[in-house]
């Protein structure tokens, strides 16, 4: 998956590849106070004065719990493994077309609270706060609820409904919700429909027009989703056409009994949070930070390898006379752990073995690159230990791979998993490698023996 609308491939990635959703960068304030022209009637000003009055009098608290929210959503995703974890956005309510179309409807709107990182988070928090405090002062607090929940399920299902089924990706962020405002805002900018003071119409113009401006060249950033940008945009513009997004001019007493829009504002609420609620008991995203059991296995009666209790014991096969590999499965068919030993025979390569193992890593990228391209690999020489270390995702499976040299030994470590079910995300591979040893002494064929299990 791509990353930003982050949109990403579902990995632990340990990513998940998300595309973000960038939200538009606003240069939104409120109408100034400043230098009011001179030509100005006398009713004009006092239209304005009025409308000033309006806008002071009221306090973006809803602005402010939206940024709240949308902070502490990105703090659990931080405790849960990383906002750059796809695995993590993934069980949390991450958007992936083919899962919608399978029936998970929830992660329609769950996208639109989560984010990929600090950057992302920041961007769309700054353009909730410059848009969405002039937009609640307008409109009140129901109605800028309502257009950000509606905006962010039309991004999302716009999404869904325009992206490829080849292009599978993860995509996250509230900038489709952002874009909502953004489409009001260009709406009163364009068609006022008198319901600015003159003057504070200018000035919406040239505010819509840097937005509009800005905007446009971030949703044409790679990785970005700008179905969802666009979504979010028409959105927020047919709510403003429709008349639902007219401004009150002035300050209004507390509402006496449920009016539409405090309706629809609940309504948007609560499915906000039954979409997110749900979202987290179908991924299980909680577990995440569970401890992973591990016990040691017997493998080929001469080594060991501490495996996570989850999976069935291993099915050991010999590919080769210098070469045996043991698979391991999970009860629930998640997942598979495929453990491949080769003992290498360096006098017949006459090279340093570092070379032998570059060149089948090499070997290895090229014959994985066809069914993920996205695979990343990392090169390192702890301890003088040669390692390779990958991860990548394609349709719904992630792929980890982890490599040493050792002596004589190249050891290859592949976890494929669904990444719609959570159980090989807690896998350390590093930890499994580094139990892989020789059992001593070694134990001889055709015996039982095991050790205890390790916990």
């Amino acid at each position: 998956m791509e990353p930003t609308r982050a949109c990403v491939p579902a990995d632990e990635s340990e990513r998940a590849t998300a595309h973000p959703r960038v939200g538009p960068v606003s240069s939104a304030r409120q109408p100034s106070d400043a230098s009011q022209p001179p030509s100005l009637s006398a009713v004009a000003q006092d239209q304005l004065a009025a409308f000033r009055a309006g806008l002071a009098s009221r306090r973006p608290l809803a602005t402010y719990a939206c940024l709240l929210i949308l902070s502490a959503v990105f703090a659990v995703e931080t405790w849960l493994g990383g906002a750059q974890s796809h695995l993590v956005l993934l069980h949390m309510g991450g958007a992936v077309s083919s899962l919608i179309r399978q029936g998970e409807w929830w992660r329609l709107l769950s996208s639109t609270l989560l984010h990929g990182g600090v950057l992302h988070l920041g961007m769309n928090l700054l353009a909730i706060y410059s848009l969405g405090s002039l937009v609640e002062r307008l409109l009140g607090p129901a109605r800028l609820v309502t257009i950000l929940v509606v905006a962010g399920l039309a991004g999302s299902g716009l999404g869904v409904v325009l992206t490829p089924p080849h292009r599978d990706v993860l995509s996250i962020g509230a900038s489709g919700a952002v874009f909502g405002l953004l489409g009001t805002s260009l709406l009163w900018a364009v068609y006022p429909r008198r319901d600015f003071p003159v003057w504070v119409v200018k000035q919406l113009r040239n505010m819509a027009l840097v937005n509009g401006v800005l905007n446009l060249g971030v949703s044409l950033l790679p990785q970005v989703d700008h179905w969802a940008h666009l979504g979010g945009a028409l959105a927020g513009a047919g709510l403003a056409l429709a008349g639902f997004s007219r401004p009150l001019l002035a300050p209004t007493p507390a509402p006496t009994r449920l009016t539409g829009s405090t309706l629809a504002a609940l309504v948007a609420v609560v499915a906000l949070g039954v979409s997110f609620g749900k979202a987290q008991h179908a991924g299980r995203s909680f577990q995440l930070r569970q401890p992973i059991a591990y016990q040691r296995c017997v493998l080929d009666d001469a080594y060991q390898l501490a495996a996570p209790t989850e999976l069935l014991p291993p099915r050991v096969e010999h590919p080769g006379p210098r070469q045996f590999s043991a698979v391991f499965e999970s009860r629930d068919g998640s997942s598979r752990l495929t453990l491949s030993v080769n003992t290498l025979n360096l006098d017949a390569f006459q090279v340093p073995a570092e070379q032998v193992f570059s060149d089948e890593i090499r070997a290895l990228q090229a014959f994985l690159a066809t069914q993920y391209p996205d695979l990343t690999w990392q090169f390192a020489a702890p301890n003088a230990v040669p390692t390779a270390v990958a991860t990548g995702v394609a349709q719904h499976r992630r792929l980890s791979v982890r490599a040493e040299l050792r002596a004589d030994q190249m050891i290859l470590l592949l976890v494929i998993e669904r990444a719609d079910l959570p159980t090989v995300r807690r896998m350390d591979l590093a930890h499994i490698l580094a139990s892989f040893s020789r059992l001593s002494p070694p134990a001889g064929r055709g015996s039982d023996a095991q050790a205890p299990p390790a916990r």
